[in-house]
């Protein structure tokens, strides 16, 4: 009996150990990324960046072209895409759950934009 309460113990102890070890107060992450992205001629591009636990903070237009999300433009945990003329900065920031619901893929747009 006193061996398995020891090893329960010690599972316990183990535990909150392991719990401590993976707290996120310590992020490695660069607090803010921006990525430049632009729709030449009025065509779709994609542009590559790491946007894993990131959310977008701020868009810096430089098109006449209006940037709507969802319409001309979004991201993914892989990058930036834009169409239709948008051309822009955009300005993310790390989210503290690593965990963005707002994401705006491909698929977001619909087949009619394809």
């Amino acid at each position: 009996m006193n061996t398995s309460r020891l090893v329960f113990a010690l599972a316990v102890v183990c535990g909150c150990g392991m719990a401590y070890a993976d707290d996120d107060d310590h992020d490695s992450r660069t607090p803010e990324k921006s990525v430049s992205c632009s729709s030449n001629d009025g065509h779709r591009n994609v542009c590559a960046a790491d946007l894993r636990g990131y959310a977008v903070r701020d868009v810096d237009q430089f098109s006449r072209t209006q940037c709507v999300v969802g319409r001309n433009w979004g991201y993914t945990d892989r990058g930036v895409w834009v169409d239709d003329g948008c051309r822009a900065e955009f300005i993310f920031t790390a989210t503290r759950d690593h965990d963005r619901r707002d994401r705006y893929s491909e698929r977001d747009i619909g087949p009619h934009r394809r």
